[in-house]
């Protein structure tokens, strides 16, 4: 169970990043970007979310939690 979950989290976390990492490439249409190239708070969390669930979707498929 823990390492279907595991990779459930790898997989979703890999598309947060690969969604946010499009999304801080396109031009945002109600200009909220004071800088230049600076991310939007929506691509920031995007990234945050998806660091996190990959890395304890890949915690819990290659180091699963072993019941005594």
């Amino acid at each position: 169970m823990n390492k279907g979950f595991g990779l459930t989290l790898l997989s979703i976390g890999t598309l947060f990043i690969i969604y946010a990492l499009t999304a801080s490439d396109s031009v945002s249409p109600d200009m909220s970007q004071i800088i230049p190239g600076a991310p939007t708070f929506k691509t920031l969390w995007l990234l945050f979310v998806g660091a996190g669930a990959v890395t304890f979707g890949a915690a819990m498929t290659f180091n699963p939690i072993r019941s005594i």
